[in-house]
C-alpha cells in the first residue's frame, strides 16, 4: 500500500512538473520582467532660454522669412546672373535662414553658456513612482540635443540612477530612438551595461546617416523623380496643405509636370544656382545654424565625416575655434560610429538587444543616393544593422530569393520581397515596420515594442504569430498588421506614360472639384 502511495505520489509530481514546464514555456514569451522602461528619443524636445521662454520650436517662421525676403533675393539672383558675382545673393540667402535658428545657437566649443536648456527637467521627487506595468511614456528622457552625445550620456546616467531609486529596481530597459541610440551607445562606453536589462534600438542612428553627411559636405542634389515620389509619399502620410482635397490635386500636379519633364527643369535650375554659391553660402550658413551642435556630427555617416569637417571648418582658425566640440565628435566617430555592430555583438553577451526598423518611406530627396530603401531619414541597412534590401520601388531579384531559399534562409525575406533580414546582426531579434516614417510616432508601435521588452529576450521573430518580423502601418487606423503580399502595381512611384498621367490628373480633378469649391466657398463664407 505504501509502495502504491509512493508510486502514485511520484506520478502526480511528475505530471505536475511536466505541466509546470509546459506552462512556463507557454508563458515565458509574455513574462513581464518588471524593469522600468527609459525611453531616449531624438532631436525633438523643446528648448528654453535662461528665463524659461521657449526658443525651440522657434517663433520665427522660415516661410515668413522667405516671403519677406523673396523679392530682394530674386533681384540679387538676377544681378548675379548678369555680373557673375554671386556673393551678394549668397549673403541674402544666408541672412534669410539664420534668424530662424539664432536663439538656439551655442558656442563653437559645443558648450551651452547662455543658460538655455531642455524645457523638461526632473527631480527624484517629481519622478513617477511605479513598480510594474511600465510603458514607453513613464520614464521618457528628454535632453538638450545640441551638445555631444557623450555629454548627454552623463545626464542619462544620473536619470537612470534616479529611476532605479524611485522604482526600487536594480536595472532598466533602454529604448534608443534615432539619436537616442547614439546616446545609449555613449552611455554603454562610459558606464557599462550593469544597470541595463534590455536595449531596444528603435530606428537607431548610431551608425550615422548619408543625408546628414551629404548636408555637412555641401553635396546637395535634386532629382525630379525623387522629388515627385517624395512629395506624393509626404502628402499621403503627413499632408502638405492641411486639406486632403488640396493635397490630392497638388501631388497629381507635381506628378504630371514631372512626367512632362518640367519638374526636371526646375530642379536643374535650383542645382545650378546652388553650385554658384555652394562654397560661400553653405559653410557659413551651417556654422551659423547647426555646425556647433555636437550631436549633428555624431549623426554624420563615417564615410563623409572627415571631408565634412574640412568643408564646414575650412580655415585653421575655424578648426581651432571648434576644436573642443570636434574632439568629442572625433571620439564618437572613432570609438563607436565606425564599429557599432562589433560593440553591439559584445553587449549582447551581457544584455538583451532588440532592433526595430522602419522601411518603404522615401528619404528626403536632397542628395545623391536618396533612392535607397529607408524610413524617410536613415537608410534601412544602417538602422537594421545589416538588412539586405533594394532601392525604393524595387523588389529583390528572384535569383537572389532562390539562393536564399537553397540556404534555408528565405523565411527572413519579407512577403513584399523588399527586405532580407537574414543578413542582419540580430536576425532573430530584428523587427520591421513598413510605411511609417522615421519622425512619425504611433501608439501601436510603442505597444509592440513594450511586448518585445516584456518577453525579456525570449521572443524571436518566429515565436509569436502576433509579433511577426514584418508589420505594416495603416495611417487611417493607426493599426499594425502583418505584411502579407507584394506592394500592388498601383502604388508604383514613377512609371507610366504621359498620356496616362494626364488622364489620371483630369479624372482626379473632376472628382475633387466639388469638394474643392465647397472648401473654398466655405472658407470665404
Amino acid at each position: 500500500m505504501r509502495k502504491l502511495a509512493k508510486k502514485t505520489l511520484c506520478l502526480i509530481l511528475t505530471v505536475l512538473m511536466a505541466f509546470s514546464v509546459m506552462a512556463f514555456g507557454a508563458s515565458a514569451l509574455y513574462y513581464d520582467n518588471e524593469y522600468p522602461i527609459v525611453m531616449v528619443g531624438g532631436m525633438r524636445d523643446d528648448l528654453v532660454d535662461a528665463q524659461g521662454n521657449t526658443i525651440y520650436p522657434s517663433d520665427v517662421s522660415l516661410v515668413e522669412q522667405f516671403k519677406s525676403t523673396f523679392a530682394k533675393c530674386t533681384m540679387e539672383m538676377i544681378k548675379a546672373y548678369g555680373s557673375g558675382d554671386w556673393s551678394k545673393y549668397a549673403d541674402e540667402f544666408h541672412d534669410m535662414i539664420v534668424p530662424v535658428f539664432a536663439a538656439i545657437q551655442i558656442d563653437g566649443d559645443g558648450v551651452v553658456k547662455d543658460g538655455s536648456h531642455a524645457k523638461w527637467t526632473w527631480t527624484r521627487e517629481t519622478l513617477l513612482r511605479k513598480t510594474s506595468n511600465y510603458t514607453m511614456s513613464d520614464y521618457a528622457f528628454e535632453y538638450d540635443w545640441r551638445v555631444s552625445s557623450y555629454d548627454v550620456a552623463d545626464v542619462l546616467a544620473r536619470y537612470i540612477d534616479d529611476v532605479l531609486y524611485v522604482t526600487g529596481k536594480d536595472k532598466v530597459n533602454l529604448v534608443g530612438r534615432c539619436l537616442g541610440s547614439n546616446i545609449v551607445m555613449c552611455y554603454f562606453e562610459k558606464y557599462g551595461t550593469d544597470k541595463v536589462n534590455t536595449f531596444v534600438s528603435y530606428v537607431g542612428g548610431a551608425e550615422g546617416n548619408a543625408m546628414i553627411g551629404s548636408l555637412l559636405m555641401g553635396n546637395l542634389a535634386l532629382d525630379s523623380d525623387h522629388v515627385s515620389a517624395f512629395a506624393t509619399s509626404f502628402s499621403n502620410n503627413f499632408g502638405i496643405t492641411g486639406d486632403p482635397t488640396l493635397d490630392g490635386m497638388l501631388t497629381a500636379f507635381v506628378s504630371l509636370i514631372n512626367q512632362a519633364e518640367l519638374l526636371g527643369i526646375g530642379t536643374g535650375f535650383v542645382e545650378e544656382v546652388y553650385e554658384n554659391i555652394k562654397y560661400d553660402f553653405m559653410p557659413r550658413t551651417l556654422r551659423d545654424t547647426f555646425a556647433s551642435f555636437g550631436t549633428l556630427w555624431d549623426c554624420c555617416a563615417p564615410e563623409y565625416y572627415e571631408q565634412a569637417k574640412d568643408f564646414v571648418f575650412n580655415t585653421p582658425e575655424l578648426k581651432a575655434e571648434y576644436a573642443p566640440m570636434l574632439a568629442k565628435a572625433d571620439r564618437y566617430n572613432t570609438n563607436i560610429k565606425t564599429h557599432v555592430r562589433e560593440l553591439l555583438k559584445e553587449y549582447a553577451k551581457e544584455i538583451n538587444i532588440e532592433v526595430v526598423a522602419k522601411y518603404n518611406c522615401d528619404i528626403y530627396p536632397i542628395y545623391e543616393g536618396c533612392e535607397v530603401q529607408g524610413d524617410g531619414l536613415i537608410e534601412l541597412e544602417r538602422i537594421s544593422y545589416g538588412a539586405m534590401t533594394v532601392n525604393m520601388g524595387e523588389t529583390l531579384d528572384e535569383k537572389y530569393i532562390s539562393q536564399r531559399k537553397e540556404l534555408g534562409l528565405d523565411q527572413y525575406i519579407s512577403a513584399d520581397k523588399i527586405v532580407d533580414a537574414s543578413t542582419c546582426l540580430f536576425r532573430d531579434h530584428t523587427w520591421f515596420i513598413r510605411d511609417l516614417e522615421h519622425m512619425n510616432w504611433a501608439e501601436s508601435v510603442d505597444n509592440y515594442i513594450v511586448d518585445i521588452i516584456r518577453a525579456d529576450g525570449k521572443m524571436t521573430v518566429f515565436s509569436d504569430k502576433n509579433h511577426p518580423q514584418y508589420m505594416q502601418f495603416d495611417h487611417n487606423t493607426g493599426a499594425l498588421s502583418p505584411v502579407t503580399d507584394v506592394i500592388p502595381d498601383s502604388e508604383d512611384r514613377w512609371n507610366g506614360d504621359l498620356q496616362s498621367s494626364i488622364l489620371m490628373l483630369i479624372f482626379r480633378i473632376l472628382k475633387l472639384l466639388p469638394k474643392f469649391f465647397n472648401l473654398i466657398f466655405g472658407k470665404l463664407g
